[in-house]
């Protein structure tokens, strides 16, 4: 069964404060194993998005290739 939204955020967060870094990816086979996924489509996307965004700071975006989760801050200026 796929975990809730809720359940995806707080656990993206809690990855993020673990990691060396202010940012990470996750590559979308482990995404859809770690959290129970068969199938990803809206409205799911735009609610873990938001959800991340007011409840801790986070962007989260939607790659090819991977999930990118960021704090919302100037971590690293370019």
């Amino acid at each position: 069964m796929p975990k809730s939204v809720d359940f995806i955020v707080d656990d993206l967060n809690e990855r993020l404060r673990l990691a060396p870094g202010d940012s990470g990816t996750i590559l979308w086979k482990d995404f859809y194993a770690d959290y129970g996924i068969q199938r990803f489509k809206a409205p799911r996307p735009d609610q873990i998005k938001e959800q991340a965004r007011a409840k801790f700071g986070l962007i989260v975006s939607f790659g090819d290739n991977v999930v990118n989760v960021a704090y919302d801050r100037n971590f690293n200026p370019i």
